[in-house]
């Protein structure tokens, strides 16, 4: 009878695909495996544009500073938004909606830099 380590201790890091498998982790902190399943038609232009437009907003989240990806943590703790500064920051940068950065500015009073319009 083979020993099989679960995936619990396996893939305590890892998440994505893994050889023949996808593994992520949910919400309760339960490892997901399930067969792998990569696409069977190339992306389509808008999907292109899209993904582009995501990376650029990353890497602009990459360069702040710690001092200012501080205070996008700190916005979205003091405001208890579901999302950590990362993800309010490419939130802003993907869908421009500075009025929300606003509100958020003048209920919590972190002042933070409009992230680039992409």
């Amino acid at each position: 009878m083979a020993w099989e380590i679960p995936w619990s201790v396996i893939a305590a890091t890892v998440s994505g695909d893994f050889g023949p498998v996808t593994v992520y982790t949910d919400r309760n902190q339960q490892k997901v495996v399930f067969p792998r399943s990569p696409p069977d038609k190339p992306p389509s232009t808008l999907q292109t544009v899209q993904r582009s437009r995501f990376r650029s907003a990353v890497a602009a989240y990459m360069a702040l500073t710690a001092a200012d990806k501080y205070d996008w943590e700190q916005i979205t703790l003091k405001s208890s938004c579901c999302l950590t500064g990362q993800n309010l920051f490419i939130k802003i940068a993907l869908t421009r909606q500075y009025q929300a950065l606003e509100t958020l500015r003048r209920q919590t009073g972190i002042q933070v830099s409009n992230p680039p319009t992409l």
